[in-house]
């Protein structure tokens, strides 16, 4: 985690195992959310998934090496591999 931050691979979203940033910090968040939401009675929902995270750790040439293993096209699977760099 130390060389993801130093070289920002981890998204914003990323809690686990950073320095200041822990599973309690992100349950707060989510608490407040929530707890505002009822209060103001707003409707809310709450996704939970990390997709922005996870993009952001995908290393583009071990995807690209999978896809083509799986049977993808060599120009698809750099095409892939160009959109996640962006």
């Amino acid at each position: 985690m130390r060389h993801a931050d130093q070289h920002q691979i981890n998204s914003d979203e990323t809690y686990g195992g950073r320095k200041g940033r822990n599973c309690h910090e992100l349950l707060s968040r989510l608490q407040y959310t929530s707890e505002y939401s009822r209060i103001m009675r707003t409707p809310m929902g709450l996704l939970d998934v990390d997709a922005k995270g996870c993009f952001d750790r995908m290393q583009r040439n071990v995807t690209a090496m999978t896809n083509r293993r799986l049977g993808c096209k060599a120009q698809t699977a750099q095409c892939q591999s160009m959109t996640i760099q962006q």
